[in-house]
Formats: structure tokens, sequence, C-alpha cells
């Protein structure tokens, strides 16, 4: 092939398949002689597995000989056994067998040639029984007969009686004297033979085996190791005696193994890996001799040897050694369970495998090479041709030009080839306008779905909700981001894990029951945020199992902690709403009746005589009208919506004098600690309020204790760096107040817990609580800004933690106890829609030094002012007043005399009344019921601040 022919494409491709080629003669080649050379090895296995067989065959035959004599002697001893059960027999023993001095019977002297007569020896110790006399006399005719024909071939032939020891035979080789060889204490039973001999057999119990070994009580080791066939003799199924032959092991071997022929080496050896014999050794019965095992041959071939014997299969075993590189074959010896191992040194077998194979590939190789150097020439003229115009056209339609074609006038498979390549041709141009304009249409769907995905996580990832999606198993196998914002934790923490995790275990089942029938309903769950909070989810679920998309539950979840809380706090506020409304409606008429008892009282009390029985009654009736008096205040204080003018206040004096009044009233057996380390911290508010509290705190813990235990106040200041949880809200970082009370009292149970600070809610008994305690300091609390905490636990007493927001530090106040100066006659205008009120207060204030013009309308009394205006010296009415209130009385009052001096009662004082009654110019707003120093008081200080030269910042200290 020229230069220029191998650049083309049919060049090249022929090329590629004479390399092809080439590579595929080397592999077959490389194949082949793989081949061969395991076939050699194989072969090699083969012959070795072939030549133990029949050296094992060869051993059969050879112990098989003696194994022949045994069996004819067993039944010529069965034949003759009959006959010899007379006294005749019994009497011949005398004449064979004589007593020694050392008691063991051996033959007479003159018999004891073992190379002319038998021999014969029975133990001291045996009895000789009619019965062993017998058997001995039968052994001696059986060795006389049959024993010649054993010492022919160098053996012997002897026999035993069973059980009693005992022994007759033809032995010329072995023992060929036999008179003083035998020791007096001499036991056939401590050789292996002896064992055998004696060991109990049943009829058809084939011949034993001895190992071969060196005797010690034959004439010595020069005879080399010897061994034993022992064939059981029966009379019936009783096992009478054993015939026996001892087989020199040397002659043996060399009746069956090739000993020094070839490379092969043979070993005999026993499953328990006894040696006995090795065709390597000048003496292959060495092994024997040294009691030899198959571990001193030394590498792995032993444990292979070994490992054939239990293969169970009854033919040859062949197989390599690898650690010792010998190739082997072992095969059983039937009769003595030995087995014969030859062995190949691998080297040899290799080198006769390396011959075969590269002989055998040489000539593979050659004919391959023939065979492609044809088909290339074929294949060049008929098929590369024809290929590279294929390939040409082929080129052309890949780069655009779909109207090539090729000729088709050949009729064999290249002419077929070039007309589906024309109809390729023309299917491809359809096929190829029709995928342009497919895949601007899936170009167009991709963009829209890519789209839509984008839009679609933008807006759940975004959403204030978050969409979870819950298998059938009830896992959770989508969650959307915004659940981290909403819980704490990111989507993969949720994924996998079961929807019942998402709340509170409480509310896992009504979730689980939405999912399994869902109906589209809302329903709320509480949910924990990873920081602890508690959140309040509102989930809803759509059956979506059927959308193939989807399949499952999907639930949308939002937060309504906020909207929850809110809703709480609107019920909360519509409840005090409402007792405030009721608080204002009664508080008038309830007042006027309080004061009417009082005022009437206080006159009463000061006409008893003191230590009298009616002082005492005044007094009782006059303590329960302030009781009463208290607790309108309480209500009224309850019901207001705001304080009043908020200032600095010193905390621990407050509480301090709070808790002095409590001090006052416990019980024996109650005692009060106290812990007040707030220094001069101050709060902003009304000191009233942070009173009410303690007061309402320290009532609430008192009355849990029932009259005996341990109330503890500690006051001091706290500052958090972050928000703090508390039981009525959560209060942000910052400097706090805190104020705690904390009792030994029953506790409170948790399912009361939450209704605590509910009015007029209470768990004591009737006359002891009035449910509005602490819900008032709820109501403080709150409108100052703070919280409340709350720990209990029934049984062991509850602790209520108030924060109340820092306010840096205030002056603590003085106390100031001034003597009310009394009235010099000045003239008072009194208006009251109560005409007993009316009357009451025109006693008081005369007996105070005031001449006082009472009247029940607010219209009689501005018409009394119009006519004399100056004759009034001050001005004292009553707020809620029927057609002109009290404040509408003043406004008029002010056109007329704006500078008298005017005192505004109400039974309802709100932040928004008192601060209207200055704004109109009253000096002084005062609560009703009013006792008689509350009006010395308010009139003093008014009729102060109306002096002339007097101004209001010079006389608010008076």
């Amino acid at each position: 092939m020229t230069a220029s022919f191998l650049r083309t494409l049919t060049g090249k491709t022929l090329l590629r398949l004479a390399l092809a080629g080439g590579l595929l003669l080397f592999g077959a080649a490389v194949f082949n002689a793989t081949l061969l050379y395991r076939q050699s090895q194989t072969d090699a296995l083969q012959r070795l597995a072939a030549a133990v067989a029949e050296r094992a065959r060869v051993a059969e035959r050879v112990l098989g000989y003696t194994v022949e004599t045994h069996e004819t002697v067993r039944l010529a001893f069965a034949e003759r056994w009959p006959a010899y059960q007379d006294d005749a027999t019994t009497r011949r023993l005398d004449t064979i067998l004589q007593r020694y001095p050392d008691g063991v019977w051996r033959n007479r002297p003159e018999l004891a040639d073992g190379s002319v007569h038998p021999t014969g020896w029975v133990p001291a110790a045996t009895p000789l029984t009619t019965e062993l006399k017998r058997l001995l006399v039968l052994f001696w005719d059986l060795s006389t007969r049959y024993g010649p024909g054993a010492a022919i071939r160098r053996d012997n032939l002897f026999f035993m009686g069973v059980p009693e020891q005992s022994n007759v035979g033809y032995d010329p080789y072995l023992f060929p004297n036999w008179v003083f060889d035998i020791p007096p204490d001499f036991d056939q039973r401590n050789y292996e033979w002896g064992r055998l001999a004696y060991a109990p057999a049943r009829p058809g119990t084939r011949s034993r085996y001895a190992t071969p070994l060196v005797d010690d009580i034959g004439p010595g080791p020069g005879l080399g190791p010897i061994f034993q066939v022992l064939t059981p003799v029966h009379v019936g199924e009783r096992h009478i005696a054993t015939v026996a032959t001892t087989l020199r092991f040397k002659d043996f071997l060399a009746r069956t193994m090739p000993l020094g022929a070839g490379p092969s080496r043979y070993l005999v050896f026993k499953p328990d890996g006894r040696l006995l014999a090795d065709t390597r050794e000048a003496d292959p019965s060495a092994p024997s001799a040294n009691q030899a095992v198959l571990d001193s041959l030394g590498g792995d071939l032993p444990g292979a040897l070994l490992a054939s014997t239990r293969q169970g299969t009854g033919a040859p075993v062949a197989g390599q050694s690898p650690g010792s590189d010998l190739y082997y074959a072992t095969a059983r010896i039937d009769g003595p369970d030995w087995y014969v191992a030859a062995t190949l040194p691998g080297a040899a077998v290799r080198a006769d495998a390396w011959r075969v194979a590269l002989w055998g590939s040489a000539v593979y190789l050659g004919v391959l090479l023939a065979l492609l150097a044809l088909l290339a020439a074929i294949l060049r003229r008929q098929v590369a041709g024809p290929l590279g115009e294929l390939t040409q056209a082929a080129e052309r339609v890949a780069g655009g030009d779909m109207a090539v074609r090729l000729p088709s006038g050949r009729d064999d498979e290249l002419g077929r080839l070039a007309l589906a390549f024309n109809d390729m041709a023309g299917k491809i141009a359809e096929r190829d306008a029709t995928l342009r304009q497919d895949k601007q249409e899936i170009e167009a769907a991709l963009t829209s779905l890519r789209l839509t995905e984008e839009r679609w996580r933008a807006m759940t990832d975004n959403a204030s909700d978050f969409v979870a999606v819950v298998d059938a198993a009830g896992a959770l196998r989508y969650v959307s981001p915004p659940i981290e914002r909403m819980l704490g934790r990111p989507p993969e923490h949720w994924v996998g894990r079961s929807v019942r995790e998402l709340v509170l275990e409480a509310d896992a089942k009504a979730l689980v029951r939405q999912i399994e029938q869902p109906d589209g309903s809302a329903i709320q769950c509480r949910a924990a945020h990873a920081d602890g909070r508690e959140r309040v989810l509102e989930a809803i679920a759509s059956d979506l199992r059927g959308h193939p998309a989807v399949g499952g539950i999907v639930l949308n979840i939002r937060d309504v902690s906020e909207a929850v809380g809110a809703e709480r706090q609107l019920r909360q506020a519509q409840k005090l709403e409402a007792i405030g409304t009721l608080a204002g409606g009664i508080a008038h008429d309830f007042n006027n009746i309080l004061a009417a008892i009082l005022g009437y009282g206080e006159m009463a009390l000061k006409d008893a005589a003191e230590g009298g029985a009616q002082r005492r009654h005044i007094e009782s009736a006059l303590g329960a009208g302030l009781r009463a008096k208290s607790l309108v205040e309480r209500i009224l204080a309850f019901s207001r919506s705001g304080v009043g003018e908020r200032v600095p206040v010193h905390v621990q004096s407050v509480v301090a004098e709070a808790l002095d009044g409590v001090s006052a009233t416990l019980p024996r057996d109650l005692c009060l600690h106290r812990e007040l380390r707030a220094g001069d911290a101050a709060v902003l508010g009304d000191p009233t309020q942070v009173h009410q509290v303690v007061l309402n705190l320290c009532a609430n813990a008192v009355q849990a204790m029932k009259g005996a235990g341990a109330l503890t106040v500690v006051l001091d200041v706290v500052h958090t760096d972050a928000e703090t949880p508390a039981t009525t809200r959560l209060l942000p970082a910052g400097s706090y107040v805190r104020l705690r009370v904390e009792d030994s009292g029953s506790g409170i149970d948790a399912a009361l817990a939450e209704r605590i600070f509910d009015p007029f809610f209470t768990t004591k008994e009737v006359g002891v609580g009035t449910g509005l305690g602490l819900s008032l300091v709820h109501g403080i609390v709150t409108e100052l800004g703070g919280g409340i905490d709350v720990e209990s636990r029934v049984g062991a007493g509850s602790r209520f933690t108030v924060y109340l927001p820092w306010h840096g530090a205030a002056a603590r106040p003085v106390a100031a106890d001034e003597p009310v100066a009394p009235g010099n006659g000045e003239t008072v205008l009194l208006v009251d829609d109560e005409e007993a009120l009316v009357r009451l207060g025109e006693e008081q204030l005369a007996e105070l030094g005031y001449e006082a013009v009472g009247f029940a309308s607010s219209a009689a009394a501005l018409e009394a002012f119009r006519a004399a205006p100056d004759r009034f010296q001050a001005l004292l009415t009553d707020e809620a007043m029927p057609g002109m209130t009290g404040s509408e009385l003043v406004a008029e009052v002010r056109r007329l005399r704006p500078g008298l001096p005017i005192v505004l009662m109400s039974g309802y004082v709100t932040p928004a009344l008192a601060a209207r009654a200055r704004e109109a110019g009253v000096a002084e707003v005062l609560n009703k019921p009013l006792v008689a120093r509350d009006i010395a008081r308010g009139l003093a200080a008014a009729l102060q601040r109306g002096r002339p030269g007097c101004e209001r910042a010079e006389c608010d200290g008076s």
C-alpha cells in the first residue's frame, strides 16, 4: 500500500483491519498457547493420578494374597473345629507344649525350631481350659498345614485365641527358636497388632492391618519395619480366634512401588498424618522405622495430601501444591486405609507444558496469518472501495447536503446498503425539517416551564406561610423555606420526620385527624419555636394524593400567634370595658349610700359615750363602711383604662409602706420576710397603683396560705440583654425594677393557671376573695409597660414576679401630716342630688366652722348663685347629677365668678374627669364617699389657693 492510499479512509480502514487482525492473531495465539499449556498441565496431573491408582491396585493385590490365605485358613478352622471336641485332642497338647520354670507354656525343646515346626506360647497367668487346649491343638495342625505356604513368601502365619491370650504359628523367618526369648510379663495387648487381634468382631468383619514399625520382641531391627494382617475367626456368632501374618514392610514396598524410576516421588501415608514410606529415601521404609509424619516434608504439601483424603470420592485426587511447587496425586489402598501419593516438580511440568504450547502456537499462528492476508486482499477490493464511497456520501449528508445519493447497481449487500442509504437520506431530510420545528417548540416550552418553576419557588420561599407535603405514612416529604422563619429550624431538619413533630404533643392528634380527613377547613395548633417560645399555627389540609406531581396531603400553615394574642387582648379589653361601664354605673349611687352611712356614723360617734356598747356598735358600722369604700375603690381602680399623671415613683418607699400595712394584719402563724434592695430606683407611674400591686399580691398570697406559712417579698433591679419570656408577655431587653412575692401556700393547678388574671375568677370560698385582685394587678402592670411571670406548683406554693421598666432614680418622699385648719364662717355652696347627703353635708360643714347653703338641684343652686354671686366663698359640688352635671355647673359659676374656689366630688373619679376638672378651674377633686376630714382638707386647700396674691405654684406645697 502506498502512503497516499493509507491516508484515505479506505486505506486507514484496511490498516486498522490489519492491526486488528494482527492483535486478533496475537490474542488467538496467546489464547491457544494458554489452552495448550493448561491442557499439558492437566494431562500431567491425569498421568500422575493414573500412576498412583495403579500403585494402589498393585498394593491391594499384594495384600490380597495374604488375605486369601487367611480366608482359606478361616474356612478350614470352621470345618475342623467340631472334630476337635474330644479328650484325645486335649491330651495331644501335652506332647506339644511344656510348662517351664517361669510358669509360661512354650514348645517342647525338641519342637522349638521354628523353621521346622510351629511354635506356641501361653502366658503364665492364663489358665489352660479345655477349650483353650483344643484351640491350641487346632492352631498347631493348621500351622503345620498352611504355614509352609506362607513361609515360601518369607511371611509367617500364626493364631491367637480369643479372649485368652495365646499364640501358635509357623514363623521360620522371624522367630526360628521360640524357647527363652519371651519375657514372663509379655502382653500382646501392649501392641497395636495385639489390640486389633483381640478387638470385638462380628462375622464377616474384614481383615485388619497394623501400622508398620520395628518390633522390639523379634530378632532385632535388621528386619526393618514390619506390619501385621489380622483376620477374625468365628464359630457361629462367636469370635473365637484371630489368624495373623507378619509382613516385612520393605518387601511390601519392593513389590508395589517403582523405586527410583522416573521423576516421580512416591509416598505412603495414613489419613492421621503418619508417613510410612518415601521412595526418595535410600531405604523407602525409613519413615516407618523413624515414625515420621507428613509435616516433616515441609511446605504446604502435607496439608494438601491430608485434604485429599477427606474428599471421600474413592477416585484418585490430583492437584497442585503452590508453596512446595509440586504437582501431586493420591489414591487409597483399600484394606489398610493407607494412601499412596506421587509428586512431580512444578518446574518439570511447566517445562513440558511450555514446549507443547510454543509448538502448537507457532503452527496456529502461521495458519491464521495466511488466512488474514487472503482476507485483507478480498476486503480491499470488494468492500473497502464501496465503503469509501458510502463514507464520503455520509460525510456530505452530515455536512447538510441532503441531495447526495449513491449508485445502486450492485446486486449484493453493498448494493442494498446503497439503496438503504439513499432512502435514509431522504427520510433524514424530512425528519430534519420536523426536528427543527420541534426544537423551537421544546425550547419555548422549557423556557415557560423554567419561568413557572422560578415564579413558584419565589412565591413559596418568600411567602409568610409555609407549605408541607405529607405522604401516606405521615412523614414530611417536602417543607418550604418559610418554616425556618416561623419555627427556627431549616426545611432539611423536618424532611423525613413525622408530621406530629411539627406541633405540641397535645395538638398532634387534631393535626393528624385533619390530615386523615382533609376537608379544607382550618384548625389551630400550638408549636414550639427553636428558642422555646410557643407559637400558634393555623393549618389547612388539601388532598392531592391523586395528583401525579404531588402524591400526598398538602398542608398550608401560617403563624397566627400575633392574631391570637391580639384577639385574647381584645377579649380582655372588652371584659375590662364592660366591667368599667358597670362600675361607673353603680359607683355614684353606691358611694352616695356609703357617704350617708359614714357621715352620719361619724356624727353619731361623736355623741356616743366612751366605752359604751353604742360606741362599739357605731365603730363596727364605720369599719364595715370603710371596707365597703375600699372595695368600691378597688373596683373603680380596676375599671380605669389609664392612670393619672405619671411621675417618677420611689418604688422602695411605696413597697415598704405597703408591707408595713400588710405586716400589721398578718395572722400570728404567718411570717413576713422582706428583702428590699432597689435603693432609689424609680418607675414612671402612680404611687397609688404601685401600692395597689403590692397589697393585692400580698393579699392573694396570705389567702393561699390559710393562716400559716411564710410570705417573702423581694425588691431589686435587674438588667436583661435579650428578650425575656414572661407569663403575660415577652419582655424586651433592658433594665427592670423587679418585685417578687412568694408564698408557701397550696399552689395553682395547671388547668387554672391561664384564668388567674380573668376578672371575678376566684377559687376561694364565698366571702374570702372577689376575683379582682390579680386582674387589678395585671391591668396596672400592663399600663405601666411591665409584665408578670407566674411560677407555681400544687402543694409547693406560688411565686409572682412583676417587672416594671426602670426609670432612673427618684428622691425618697418625706412624710408630712399637717393639721387641717377649721373654717372661719365662710359660706359654702353645697350641691348634691341626694337630699340626705345635702343635709349631712350641711351638718358636717357647720361642725367644721363653715356656713353651708345646700341644694339638691344643680339648676336651683345656679339660680341662687346668680342671685348673689358674692355671697359664697366656695363651691362644693357633686359631679353626677341629673339635668346639669357638676362640671357644667362649675363652668357656669366660673363665668359668673372666675376666682371662686371650687371642690368637685364624684363616686367615680377617672383620670379624664380629674384632668377635665382642673382645666375648668377646680381646685380639688375628691373621691366619694367622704368623711369629715376629707372635706376639711379639700376646702382648706381650695380656700388657700383662692386667696389674693397666692399663686398656684406657691400653694401646691402648703
